[in-house]
């Protein structure tokens, strides 16, 4: 970090915020770009730049829902959740070209938190709240179970690892 050169990157007019890249090799890279179609639907999607020569050049996959808050495991695969449906995540194996929809099965309300070492494997927190903020605590009360899950078949089924009762 000691010394850093301007690398030119084009966004595209629909941009609308820039998440951190992320690097699997000294080489290789990504970088999600938040997206949005004209009024008046404002569809979120995700520009995803990637670099294959250490940041030099980057080329755009256009992704036509919000991944930006995805788990990338490497320049093939992701898992991403899904805003409208939240027992539904989205998992990629060939750098992010096609999403294959994937319902999760599990008897908590909500899992969220999501963080994966391989294509298959992961964990969770998982939830069965009603109330969510403004409500004091953030929505937690008496009697929520708040519960450490992991996957091995890539998101499909959850098993409970360690829980905790408020």
């Amino acid at each position: 970090g000691s010394s850093w050169h301007k690398v030119d990157l084009s966004f595209p007019a629909q941009a609308l915020a820039l998440w951190r890249p992320t690097f699997f090799t000294e080489q290789e890279g990504l970088f999600p770009v938040l997206t949005s179609s004209p009024a008046p639907q404002y569809a979120r999607g995700t520009m995803l730049f990637t670099t294959q020569d250490g940041g030099q050049s980057w080329t755009s996959t256009p992704v036509p829902f919000d991944v930006t808050n995805a788990v990338f495991i490497d320049m093939n695969h992701a898992v991403s959740v899904n805003a409208t449906d939240s027992m539904a995540l989205y998992t990629t194996s060939d750098g992010w070209k096609h999403w294959t929809k994937v319902q999760m099965q599990t008897t908590f309300k909500r899992i969220y938190g999501f963080d994966f070492v391989s294509p298959t494997v992961g964990w969770a927190l998982a939830d069965n709240r009603t109330f969510f903020l403004p409500e004091p605590g953030g929505g937690i009360r008496k009697g929520d179970v708040i519960a450490l899950v992991q996957t091995s078949d890539g998101g499909k089924t959850w098993q409970e690892i360690a829980h905790s009762v408020v």
